[in-house]
């Protein structure tokens, strides 16, 4: 039997306490939302540039296209690369 934990379009969801972190007080919450929803695709898609290195590759990615950068997810996706030591255009 397979759990499901969405509530898209809830006002108000249970989840387990161990799904929960702390805001930053420096951030709002729709900051946080941005950088929630935006950093979680974009390090998805970093996760695959590393596993396409690692798995089918056997080399290190040395660059990357990022188009749609100037977004959310782009510019995550930016920083994220960058800290895995790729050259991101």
């Amino acid at each position: 039997m397979e759990i499901l934990f969405h509530g898209g379009y809830s006002q108000y969801a249970r989840v387990k306490k161990e799904f929960i972190i702390k805001k930053p007080k420096e951030i709002n919450t729709k900051q946080a939302m941005m950088l929630g929803t935006g950093g979680f695709t974009a390090v998805l898609c970093a996760f695959a540039v590393k596993a396409r290195e690692d798995l089918l590759l056997g080399e290190k990615v040395n660059e990357v296209l990022v188009t749609g950068a100037t977004g959310g997810v782009g510019s995550v996706a930016v920083m994220a690369l960058s800290k895995l030591g790729c050259t991101v255009t």
